[in-house]
């Protein structure tokens, strides 16, 4: 391939002057993109039909025939598969007989929560203890469904969840377990609650297992700090999550002498089971599959395009749960690594010292963060009425901490199968401070009196606006040569 084709195919960094023919090519250069493209647009126009106008302008656009079929095909395909809101539960309702759980549970400050299924619709239930209840049980439960507070029952609605329902234990019988998979990923996530719970303080312990397996139980100051602070994602099982843990286990398995085929099968599984355990939350079902096909690039050594991965997962993810589309936790996902892809800066220059090495390492890690805020604050602006002020030095600070925290704790608690003591100083010695830095951060700056201002609601079409003339900011850098 030709090496202006190559670059001309390769995300880079900011450009200083505007080309559309280029920007035009980067799209239709990736099927993935383009057919995501309809996907997305087909999703929610039934919802807003102007969004049709979106994909009319890209079929137009675009100069490959293909590439504007693609995108029509797929836009048909999300008008079928658009999610339609669920019928909402208006007053107090009984509800009695079979049930599947269809989400993970999740723990909060007073109670455990998820999602079940009864005669086709869908409650969020609330237990005091979901200990031993995991993905796809099977109960028979009684108890009564209430409606959602008004200003968040649309949210709901939109997700296919009707209402929720508080139940008893003892109304609870069980019918069936779910897969076994299932079941085992549930519990390496209750386990190493009990295990951190026995290795550092309650408070700590609440911290390591928000911001390892997507914990709700931290007390509701601790999110508004992170919140105020732009670092709540930490806590909500992000793609830095997956790809730390999958870098910490490729490097163990670096030391043992298998094939390179093995290493990918096993740091998939390992990846799969943690998608599984947080619930397939779709930052972390989106970075696992990512991760895959950069492992599968791995394999046959080759350098993994970016955009075209980011493109197969969000088609995977929207394919799965339609109604994702809707879903914050997707939307920032996927403008988080799609603006760090897009804006990525190769370093120029190797350092030759530990110090050099520490300052560029800080200076990716702050331009990092600055892509990541400008890219995903008018999204958090649209969907919590707050952008934080000082979303980049928290973030610099609590990405390094919590990169470090995870591959640390949930290695301390593989260690704790075979010696429970080391794992347990471990934790105590390491983990732990690094939990205080993130709450020290959380604390210090989320209650300075301008970390956050607040917004008032704005239309949507805003950000159609904002992030259309952020892509016309896109140039590409020439790729790695082939290893080869």
């Amino acid at each position: 391939m030709p090496m202006e084709r190559e670059a001309a195919l390769s995300p880079g960094s900011l450009a200083p002057a505007i080309d559309l023919d280029f920007h035009r090519r980067q799209i239709e250069g990736r099927p993935a993109l383009v057919l995501c493209s309809g996907l997305i647009v087909g999703l929610v126009t039934p919802a807003h039909l102007l969004n049709a106008a979106i994909v009319l302008i890209l079929a137009i656009l675009f100069r490959k025939s293909s590439a504007r079929w693609m995108v029509l095909a797929a836009f048909a395909v999300g008008l079928v598969l658009a999610p339609s809101p669920a019928a909402a539960v208006r007053d107090s309702t009984w509800l009695q007989g079979a049930a599947e759980i269809v989400s993970a549970p999740r723990r909060y400050e007073h109670y455990d929560a998820f999602e079940l299924e009864l005669a086709g619709r869908r409650y969020l239930a609330e237990v005091p203890s979901a200990e031993g209840i995991s993905w796809g049980d099977r109960f028979s439960i009684a108890g009564v469904a209430t409606p959602f507070p008004d200003e968040i029952a649309p949210i709901y609605a939109a997700q296919g969840v009707s209402g929720k329902v508080r139940l008893d234990p003892s109304a609870m019988t069980r019918a069936g377990y779910g897969p076994a998979f299932f079941r085992l990923a549930d519990s390496w996530r209750q386990s190493f609650f009990a295990f951190a719970a026995g290795s550092m303080n309650k408070a700590e312990a609440e911290w390591a297992d928000a911001i390892c397996f997507r914990s709700g139980a931290l007390p509701m100051e601790s999110r508004d700090a992170l919140k105020r602070t732009g670092t709540v994602h930490v806590v909500a099982a992000s793609g830095l999550h997956v790809f730390a843990i999958a870098l910490a286990f490729q490097w163990l398995l670096g030391f043992l002498p298998i094939p390179r085929w093995a290493v990918v099968g096993l740091v998939s599984c390992l990846l799969a089971l943690y998608a599984v355990a947080v619930g397939l939350h779709p930052p972390v079902l989106r970075a696992a599959l990512m991760s895959v096909a950069f492992l599968a690039a791995y394999l046959i050594r080759r350098e993994p395009d970016g955009l075209s991965a980011l493109g197969v997962a969000a088609i995977a993810c929207l394919l799965w749960n339609p109604a994702g589309v809707l879903d914050a936790g997707f939307q920032l996902s996927f403008v988080a690594v799609a603006s760090l892809i897009v804006f990525h800066k190769r370093p120029t220059l190797r350092p030759r010292t530990a110090v050099g090495l520490v300052l560029q390492r800080s200076g990716q890690l702050a331009y990092a963060s600055m892509v990541l805020a400008l890219a995903m604050e008018p999204l958090v602006a649209y969907h919590m009425g707050m952008v934080s002020l000082v979303s980049i030095p928290a973030n610099v600070v609590v990405v390094a901490s919590a990169s470090a925290l995870l591959p640390v704790s949930i290695g301390a608690f593989g260690l704790s199968l075979l010696a429970p003591g080391p794992a347990a100083a471990l934790m105590s010695l390491l983990a732990s401070p690094l939990i205080d830095v993130v709450r020290w951060v959380a604390d210090v700056l989320g209650g300075l009196p301008f970390a956050a201002l607040d917004v008032p609601p704005f239309n949507a079409y805003w950000l159609v606006a904002y992030y259309g003339a952020g892509l016309l900011l896109w140039r590409a850098q020439p790729r790695r040569p082939s290893s080869d």
